[in-house]
């Protein structure tokens, strides 16, 4: 059930403006909140609000689940055209600091190659 809708104007991707060989430019969409809902993410599972933001003319068609208490993390996403994905792991590190070599150990910790 949606509790919270508006009228937005949205960028679309960049992408799909090059692969339709379109001139860029803003599309008017809907945003809406829907209600609270518990999804799995990380290995647990969490209260995420779903928000949607649709532009039938653009082609654009997406919903992003963000956890209901802060940190407000994006937990999944789904896209029209069957993108999807959904937080595998997360660390609270500062980012910011770890740019030596020593610091891979956080990159292996992620899995990210």
């Amino acid at each position: 059930m949606d509790i919270g809708e508006r009228r937005i104007t949205l960028l679309p991707s960049l992408w799909r403006f090059r692969l339709n060989h379109a001139e860029r430019g803003l599309v008017e969409a809907t945003l809406s909140q829907s209600t609270p809902e518990i999804i799995a993410a990380a290995g647990e599972r969490m209260e995420a609000i779903p928000w949607r933001w649709h532009a039938a003319d653009a082609g654009v068609d997406k919903t992003v689940w963000v956890e209901s208490v802060q940190p407000h993390r994006i937990l999944a996403w789904k896209d029209g055209a069957g993108g999807r994905g959904e937080l595998l792991k997360t660390a609270r590190v500062p980012y910011w600091q770890l740019h030596d070599n020593a610091d891979v150990v956080y990159r292996d910790s992620l899995s990210i190659p």
